[in-house]
């Protein structure tokens, strides 16, 4: 029987977690680090979603979203409502420059105020 599980925790836990998973058979415990999107991960993005094929609006995809994966996400949604890729680019952009969606943004990468992400 194989099993699995992602758990999603701060480089801290990492121990902790190890030592949970692990028992007298030898766990596979991986660790996969959250990233931001490169420039090239992006190109591959925009060609699996048949979107942003020029260079002018790669750079802009990359300037609008810096690569963060809730922002790109949020660029799909837009795709899949039949929006043309500067429509989502400015929707997504047009949130972003006000305040409630800047924290909306913040608060769903984590960046909270009272936080250790905050304060590096």
């Amino acid at each position: 029987m194989t099993r699995s599980a992602v758990i999603v925790a701060g480089p801290g836990q990492l121990r902790l977690w190890s030592a949970v998973l692990s028992d007298d058979r030898e766990a596979d415990v991986h660790v996969i680090p959250l990233r931001r999107f490169t420039a090239s991960g992006l190109r591959s993005w925009a060609l699996e979603m048949n979107a942003f094929t020029t260079e002018a609006e790669l750079d802009r995809l990359l300037e609008t979203t810096g690569g963060w994966p809730i922002l790109v996400d949020g660029l799909a949604d837009q795709l899949r409502k039949h929006r043309s890729a500067d429509q989502a680019l400015r929707a997504v952009s047009e949130r972003l420059s006000t305040p409630h969606g800047a924290a909306g943004f913040l608060q769903k990468a984590g960046l909270e105020p009272s936080t250790p992400l905050w304060r590096a």
